[in-house]
């Protein structure tokens, strides 16, 4: 049985790294971010990967260490002695989320709060509410890398379920 498996790269190397596992039919999965860069004479978008270091491989357990035999590739990411995985939906999650561009404000909300998507794409999807720059996003927390993922949505596409306090 295949899952997506997480490996720590070299800096820099995720896109090649990408390629190089792609071309000998490995599932890879990078997601990637436009960065805005500026230069004294221009800027320029770029496609950045959304977790630097990080690529997700789907594969059987028995191919892991033969990827670990690629030189971009430093470790796999382990989570309480065996290599981390995410779910099928996870991985869905992060695609759709990375599409999502839109610009929120919320009132009556604050920092911590548990709240739920209600409709579109990422329906029923569950994350945690964070202020960034004076502007209020929707975190999804992926424990296995121990990265946030965050996404501006609007006010009327969430709900907010409880406040917690959040220990990242």
């Amino acid at each position: 049985m295949k899952h997506w498996y997480v490996f720590y790269t070299y800096p820099k190397s995720e896109k090649a790294l990408k390629q190089e596992l792609e071309k000998v039919r490995y599932e890879v999965f990078l997601p990637l971010q436009k960065v805005t860069r500026q230069w004294k004479d221009r800027k320029k978008i770029m496609e950045w990967p959304l977790f630097p270091n990080y690529i997700f491989v789907k594969t059987a357990k028995e191919q892991v260490y033969h990827i670990l035999n690629y030189p971009k590739i430093i470790r796999y990411v382990s989570f309480e002695g065996r290599p981390a995985t995410l779910s099928e939906e996870e991985i869905i999650l992060i695609s759709e989320a990375i599409k999502i561009d839109q610009n929120i404000c919320l009132t009556s909300w604050q920092k911590g709060d548990r709240i739920q998507i209600k409709e579109g794409i990422l329906k029923d999807y569950e994350g945690i509410l964070s202020e960034i720059k004076g502007k209020r996003n929707f975190g999804f927390y992926l424990k296995e890398v121990k990265q946030m993922i965050w996404i501006d949505i609007t006010k009327i596409k969430i709900e907010k379920l409880s406040h917690i306090l959040s220990s990242y």
